[in-house]
């Protein structure tokens, strides 16, 4: 279904009626506010950051220099075990909004990736799947000088805990 899709805002909001029940899973909220939680899902004991429009393309099986990255923004870029964590640091997005989906289309965003920020908002993994993988390691700064500092501080929050969970499986 997702594969034959043609990728616009309304088949992402359609997908997404099939995949509410593949998110909603027991979980335990860490900590919480404003712009963020950290949670822990019960069943796998995944940890992640979630955040409300702190923007993140997660870009699975691309080369950095073939990804579009727009010349008025700017992004910190990490690297991950599949690709890149891709986020925005100039400017926020509302994760349910029409902007967020067209956005991540054009970033050639995973789609599951796409749908599930679309139901409950950017997250990203705080421990390993496997025993392989490394933490996440900065690998380029786009447009530095245009990055709105508290954005970058609720982006690093990821890697302080990244550091704290790495480990946990």
């Amino acid at each position: 279904l997702i594969k034959n899709s043609e990728l616009n805002i309304s088949s992402i909001k359609n997908l997404s009626n099939y995949f509410i029940d593949y998110i909603k899973k027991p979980q335990r909220y860490l900590h919480f506010e404003d712009d963020l939680y950290i949670g822990v899902d019960m069943n796998t004991n995944m940890h992640y950051i979630c955040y409300k429009d702190i923007v993140m393309f997660d870009i699975d099986d691309q080369k950095l220099e073939d990804i579009s990255l727009k010349s008025n923004d700017s992004y910190l870029i990490y690297k991950s075990n599949n690709g890149f964590h891709i986020f925005l640091t100039n400017r926020r997005i509302d994760y349910d909004s029409d902007e967020c989906i067209n956005y991540m289309i054009d970033m050639k965003t995973d789609i599951k990736y796409i749908i599930c920020t679309h139901l409950r908002g950017y997250s990203v993994r705080l421990n390993k799947k496997k025993e392989t993988e490394t933490i996440y390691e900065l690998v380029h700064e786009h447009n530095k000088h245009l990055a709105d500092k508290d954005i970058v501080d609720l982006i690093n929050i990821h890697i302080l805990f990244a550091e704290q969970f790495w480990n946990v499986v």
